[in-house]
């Protein structure tokens, strides 16, 4: 064999090389990932407990605005409320929540 010319084992082992290298990232974007995954769990647990401290009216009214995404209009009418009062309970359920995750942290 000519002299600079790779062997079937030079390009195995290069080959090997080449893998593992994509095998590291692929674990250091895995590991990246798995962090995302435990702050994002980590964030809903907080939001689940915080909603806990509301009361059922105020609960109810953030779940149908905000993960709903119901128009106020929309939630007065199910919750068979006027716009006064959806101000009033909004207002008093994000203060609650404010200070709940102003503990948390």
């Amino acid at each position: 064999m000519p002299k600079g010319t790779p062997n079937f084992e030079d390009k195995i082992l290069k080959l090997i090389e080449r893998k593992d290298k994509e095998i590291s990232k692929l674990n250091r974007l895995i590991q990246s990932e798995q962090k995302n995954i435990a702050r994002m769990l980590e964030t809903y647990n907080k939001i689940s407990y915080v909603l806990e401290t509301l009361t059922d009216r105020e609960r109810e009214l953030v779940e149908q605005y905000y993960f709903e995404k119901q128009r106020r209009i929309d939630v007065c009418s199910d919750m068979e409320i006027g716009l006064s009062t959806f101000k009033r309970i909004h207002a008093a359920a994000l203060e609650k929540l404010k200070e709940e995750l102003e503990k948390e942290n």
